[in-house]
């Protein structure tokens, strides 16, 4: 039986996740960050460490505890190991989001969605070196 790629659900799911991240960085970065000439804000130095932090919490973290992040769990999607198909594990997890600025943001997504098309297992580049893929719950 052919694995069901679920493109639109995987997207909605990484809408929600990546506005939920912008909003509070960007929150984070207009409460603490300096004030440029145009109006702009910015935070450099140690000063960025929260915002890696707060990433690395929300997409791993989560991921690995609860099984999936807000819109994995809103949309009953779960990424699993690709092999036995249970939860992914803290480094897997780790793994497959690195990849996101490939697999989401580089030409507005249409790498991650070649790729699920043209792979067997529809898996993203992440899920790839992850091993891990995505299921509905």
């Amino acid at each position: 039986m052919k694995p069901r790629k679920y493109i639109f659900q995987r997207s909605i799911a990484s809408l929600v996740d990546y506005s939920i991240v912008i909003i509070i960085t960007s929150l984070y970065i207009y409460k603490f960050g300096d004030s440029t000439i145009d109006g702009s804000y910015h935070v450099s130095g140690i000063m960025v460490l929260p915002i890696f932090v707060f990433w690395l919490i929300y997409f791993v973290a989560i991921e690995t505890i609860l099984h999936g992040t807000l819109g994995h769990l809103i949309l009953n999607l779960q990424p699993v190991d690709a092999k036995t198909e249970k939860p992914l594990n803290y480094s897997q997890s780790l793994i497959r989001h690195l990849l996101d600025p490939i697999d989401y943001f580089a030409f507005c997504g249409i790498i991650g969605i070649l790729v699920i098309n043209n792979f067997s297992e529809s898996q993203r580049l992440g899920d790839l070196f992850a091993k891990t893929k995505m299921i509905k719950k």
